[in-house]
């Protein structure tokens, strides 16, 4: 009886000394791919923030390009108006009357 009592109990701790070796293993086994997954978020994450800041840049640069064409049309247009507006006569002596002006 004591025998069979000092097996179960030999029996028990070394049913105890396997789980923990297996939750070690596991808790290992975890570690690593927790290691191994975050290595693949930031690797992904890195990625689509270069790819997100490539769009950004186009797409400025795009916005850009669209208002200068607008504020140089914009310009154009003001620039037909005055001459057609602008007495040629009238500039002439306003500008001779300025330089005049400045130099006496």
């Amino acid at each position: 009886m004591i025998e069979e009592t000092i097996k179960k109990v030999i029996d028990a701790e070394k049913e105890a000394e396997e789980i923990t070796k297996r939750a070690l293993e596991d808790a290992k086994n975890t570690v690593s791919h927790a290691d191994d997954e975050a290595i693949k978020v930031r690797n992904n994450a890195r990625e689509k923030v270069k790819t997100e800041r490539k769009q950004v840049v186009l797409q400025a640069n795009a916005d850009g390009d669209n208002e200068y064409s607008k504020i140089l049309a914009t310009g154009e247009k003001e620039c037909i108006s005055l001459k057609q507006k602008t007495s040629t006569r009238k500039a002439v002596i306003k500008i001779a009357d300025l330089i005049f002006e400045r130099y006496k």
